[in-house]
């Protein structure tokens, strides 16, 4: 509705639509936010200065849905400003993680930091290309390059965790995720990261406290629940799992 009282106001007011589009990027309304971008490419004409920030919307808002479009719109956001870096991230993650390109990731990141050296998501999304590529010395001095820029980036930690766990390296991610969860120890991702950690080195006393929390932080959502239980499973422990399926059932009076 209020959307709405704001277009009725002014329906050719580019920054209405633009404004209302990243409104609904954050919100996770993806497909409606095309919906308002989609005007604000038509309102462009006569209104130049913001066809970066409507292009590099616009690829926001494909991000997830369709990468060739999102892409698209991306590169036509530093066609018309060159120094508009985020684009360049976002089209380096494109490739690191949709396409696993991760040269082609890195040529995008590197851009970024001859611009603005110290810009902590290109050091970081650097640094997980680089550990993709098995340059792990290289990869770790540019995790560390970010936290040296800024030491309580707590996703630095959970990226640098994320590559351990997938080089099979458990124990070395376990000591990220505790670093991130330190950091914000409120986190749902980070105590999750960390909970699937102690399934996978068996410290299964430890995965009940960390499930025990994050039913506490998600106000006892049952899906949540449900989905943590199924990972009990996941990893070997089916007697816990079926234990904490029947205390669920008990409490919901199943």
């Amino acid at each position: 509705m209020y959307f709405e009282k704001a277009i009725k106001s002014d329906d050719s007011n580019i920054n209405t639509y633009l404004n209302i589009g990243i409104i609904l990027i954050d919100r996770g309304f993806s497909n409606k936010a095309i919906q308002y971008l989609t005007r604000c490419e038509e309102l462009l004409e006569g209104n130049e200065d913001e066809t970066a920030a409507v292009y590099f919307n616009l690829g926001h808002a494909y991000h997830g849905i369709n990468f060739e479009k999102s892409m698209y719109y991306y590169k036509k956001c530093i066609e018309n400003d060159e120094n508009y870096l985020n684009a360049y991230v976002n089209l380096g993650n494109i490739y690191k993680t949709e396409f696993a390109n991760y040269d082609k990731s890195l040529e995008y990141y590197n851009q970024v930091l001859d611009k603005k050296p110290k810009c902590v998501e290109a050091l970081t999304n650097k640094a997980g290309a680089l550990y993709k590529l098995k340059k792990y010395a290289e990869s770790e001095k540019y995790f560390t390059k970010s936290l040296d820029c800024n030491e309580k980036m707590d996703m630095v930690y959970s990226e640098w965790g994320h590559c351990l766990r997938e080089d099979n390296d458990e124990i070395g991610a376990k000591e990220k995720f505790i670093e991130a969860k330190k950091i914000n120890p409120l986190s749902t991702s980070h105590n999750h990261d960390l909970f699937i950690s102690h399934l996978i080195l068996g410290e299964k006393i430890f995965a009940k406290n960390i499930y025990r929390r994050i039913a506490e932080l998600t106000k006892e959502n049952i899906n949540i629940k449900l989905s943590m239980i199924r990972e009990f499973d996941e990893y070997g422990y089916f007697e816990d799992a079926v234990k904490l399926m029947q205390d669920l059932r008990d409490k919901k009076g199943y």
